[in-house]
């Protein structure tokens, strides 16, 4: 049920939420990224009296998918059926839902309805640097080899890091025509050094 108005209002002034378009109740949503503070936003018009939304997911920060040790949501009257929260996550990529609770005893009523391969997911990157840094990585098995995490990789280094002076260099034992083809065919960004075998 929806908090009193100053508990509300308190609680959403001590977490100074950061919000992105929210997710909606059963309908899958694209990849969630953030940093350690996840802010979360879901609209539910399920809840009846004396129930709440919890996150669930699979990091003990959202209770391992046990709703009664998920990380809790708020709403207000005025902003209902828009609910609220925010858990601190470690790095990393992680599986979550939304579930409804009853306050008393916390006892789950309702999780969404996804197929049991289906999950939302959120990706926690390290907090921003507020100077540059000096970057040196391998490319197969670590920068390379998964098209998905490469570029999650590249848009956090363009955002966040390229545009403090950072310095990227890639250290390989490729030939330099092979590393030259990966750069050359865009599967990589172009570094500022490269460093081959020969």
């Amino acid at each position: 049920s929806p908090p009193r108005r100053e508990k509300a209002a308190s609680w959403l002034g001590n977490v100074r939420l950061r919000r992105s378009k929210p997710d909606v109740w059963n309908k899958i949503g694209s990849l969630r990224r953030s940093q350690e503070l996840v802010h979360f936003a879901v609209t539910c018009s399920e809840t009846q009296y004396g129930e709440s939304l919890v996150v669930v997911g699979n990091t003990a920060e959202l209770g391992n998918m046990d709703a009664a040790k998920g990380a809790k949501l708020y709403t207000t009257p005025e902003s209902f059926p828009l609910w609220r929260g925010a858990a601190h996550l470690p790095l990393g990529r992680f599986k979550y839902r939304y579930a409804i609770v009853q306050d008393w005893g916390n006892t789950e009523r309702e999780r969404e309805h996804f197929a049991d391969h289906v999950h939302r997911r959120v990706m926690v990157f390290p907090p921003r640097l507020g100077h540059a840094v000096l970057l040196a990585t391998d490319l197969d098995g670590t920068l390379i080899g998964n098209q998905s995490a490469t570029g999650h990789f590249f848009t956090e280094w363009w955002r966040n890091y390229r545009a403090r002076g950072s310095k990227l260099v890639y250290n390989t034992g490729r030939p330099l025509a092979s590393a030259m083809k990966l750069i050359e065919s865009k599967q990589i960004r172009v570094p500022n050094a490269l460093v081959c075998c020969e």
